[in-house]
C-alpha cells in the first residue's frame, strides 16, 4: 500500500488556515478526540469558566518537571499523540482553541476510567471523552458494557456534558465525541440530556468505538440520536463492531493491519476529509456477525 497521509499529514497541510476561515470538520474532531488521551492534569483547570489554548498547554506540558511521565502514554495509546499535541500548538489553525473542564478518573475497587475535557473555538464546543488506555481497569470496564446496564464512567459522561451545558451563558454549537469507548460515552451521554439540552447538540462523533444492546438500541431515547451520530470505523473494525450499532457509518481506509487499524494514526486523509472504503473487510463482518452479536 503507498503512504497515506494522516491526521499529522493534515495539520501539516491545514495548519495554516484558522477554523473560522475553514469550518470544523470531522478530522478536525478525531484530531480533539485524539489528544484527550494526553495527561493534562495540573495543566488544564477542572473549571469550565477557566480556559488554556492549546499553544498554552503545550508549553506547560513540555516543560513540565514530569514531562518523561506525561508524554509516556502507555503500550495502547500511539505515542505519536504527543507530536500531534506540538503539531496543534504551533499551528494557526489550533494554537488558539482553549481546553477547560478537565476531568480525569481513575477508580481500581470500582473498575472505572473516565476522562473528558472541553475543546473551545469560535463559538463552538467539542467535548471529548477519552477512550480506554492501558489499564486493566480500563478494559475490564468495557467488558462489563456487555452485561451491565450502565457503567460508572457512562453516568460519569452524562453528568458531565450537563454539567457543561448547564454552565453555559451563550448559545453556542455543541459537538460531542471521542475514540474506542469514548465514542460509546459520548452517545451515552447525549441520550440522558433533558430535552432543553439536547436540543443544543448538533453532532455526536463516534469514532470505532463499541456499541450498546440490541434493546438500548432500539429505545426511544436512542433513537432520537439516529440524526445526530456520525460513526467511523476502519475497515478491519473489531472494537468498534462490539455489540449493536446504527445501520449508518462511514468506513475509512487504514494503513494498518488488522486490530492495529483501532489507531487513528493508521487512518488515511485526503484533503479536509477521510479516505473512505465502500465497507468493512469481510474478516471484519465476520467477526462481527460470529461474535459480537448482542
Amino acid at each position: 500500500m503507498e503512504k497515506i497521509d494522516t491526521i499529522l499529514d493534515y495539520i501539516a497541510w491545514r495548519g495554516d488556515i484558522p477554523l473560522l476561515t475553514d469550518g470544523f470538520n470531522d478530522v478536525d474532531a478525531l484530531i480533539f478526540t485524539q489528544l484527550s488521551y494526553l495527561n493534562f492534569g495540573e495543566i488544564v483547570s477542572a473549571d469550565f469558566a477557566e480556559k488554556t489554548k492549546i499553544a498554552d498547554a503545550w508549553e506547560k506540558f513540555r516543560s513540565s518537571q514530569n514531562f518523561s511521565e506525561r508524554k509516556n502514554v502507555g503500550l495502547v495509546i500511539n505515542p505519536l499523540s504527543v507530536d500531534l499535541l506540538e503539531a496543534a500548538a504551533k499551528s494557526v489553525r489550533f494554537s488558539s482553541v482553549e481546553l477547560s473542564g478537565f476531568v480525569d478518573k481513575f477508580d481500581d475497587g470500582a473498575e472505572e476510567q473516565f476522562c473528558a475535557l472541553v475543546f473551545s473555538f469560535d463559538g463552538k464546543h467539542f467535548v471529548a471523552f477519552r477512550g480506554t488506555d492501558d489499564t486493566i481497569v480500563g478494559w475490564k470496564e468495557d467488558f462489563n458494557l456487555a452485561f451491565k446496564d450502565k457503567v460508572l464512567a457512562q453516568i460519569d459522561a452524562a453528568n458531565y456534558l450537563s454539567s457543561f451545558l448547564n454552565a453555559l451563558k451563550t448559545p453556542d454549537e455543541i459537538f460531542v465525541g471521542g475514540h474506542s469507548k469514548g465514542g460509546n460515552l459520548a452517545i451515552f451521554s447525549v441520550s440522558e440530556l433533558s430535552a432543553e439540552n439536547f436540543s443544543k447538540i448538533k453532532r455526536i462523533y463516534n469514532f470505532d468505538g463499541p456499541g450498546f444492546s440490541r434493546e438500548k438500541l432500539s429505545s426511544s431515547e436512542f433513537e432520537k440520536l439516529r440524526p445526530l451520530v456520525k460513526s467511523f470505523f476502519p475497515q478491519f473494525s473489531i472494537v468498534g463492531q462490539l455489540f449493536e450499532h446504527f445501520e449508518e457509518f462511514n468506513v475509512v481506509e487504514s494503513s494498518g493491519q488488522f486490530l492495529m487499524q483501532h489507531d487513528p494514526f493508521t487512518w488515511a486523509v485526503r484533503g479536509a476529509s477521510f479516505v473512505f472504503k465502500e465497507s468493512l473487510d469481510e474478516k471484519s463482518e465476520y467477526f462481527s456477525r460470529t461474535w459480537f452479536s448482542a
